[in-house]
């Protein structure tokens, strides 16, 4: 059980990409007259969840390396410029400052996600291959 709590967002992740692998595979076998093989069910639903669960991961992760600190610090400006406050403007910080300030925030690490998605689509390439074969 220790093991499972130490490693929760590995199993979370690999959870929505089997809820994602399991609805698109719905969809397409409720949505066609004729019923796909279930080879191209999975390789379709494993697909989606792959790219999807890949580009959420990275963008998180570029995220997490300060890609988008200039428009967080934009709207952080905005904020204090419009604040009914007027004290507030005139006390803002440097954007220097400001990513000194998020480099302190110890967040949570979410390669797993980018891990999880790149799985998926590997899982995909067996399936796609296994679909031809």
């Amino acid at each position: 059980m220790r093991f499972v709590r130490r490693h929760l967002e590995w199993f979370v992740s690999a959870g929505v990409g089997l809820v994602l692998l399991l609805a698109v595979s719905a969809f397409e076998w409720t949505n066609y007259e004729v019923h796909p093989s279930l080879l191209r069910m999975l390789c379709d639903g494993a697909f989606v969840a792959g790219a999807l669960l890949t580009c959420f991961g990275a963008m998180v992760l570029v995220a997490a390396e300060g890609a988008f600190d200039a428009m967080g610090y934009a709207v952080h400006i905005l904020v204090r410029k419009f604040s009914p406050r007027k004290d507030r403007f005139a006390s803002r910080i440097t954007y220097l400052e400001y990513k000194a300030r998020r480099k302190e925030k110890k967040r949570p690490s979410v390669q797993c996600v980018l891990v999880v998605g790149v799985a998926y689509l590997v899982l995909d390439g067996i399936f796609l291959a296994l679909y031809y074969l």
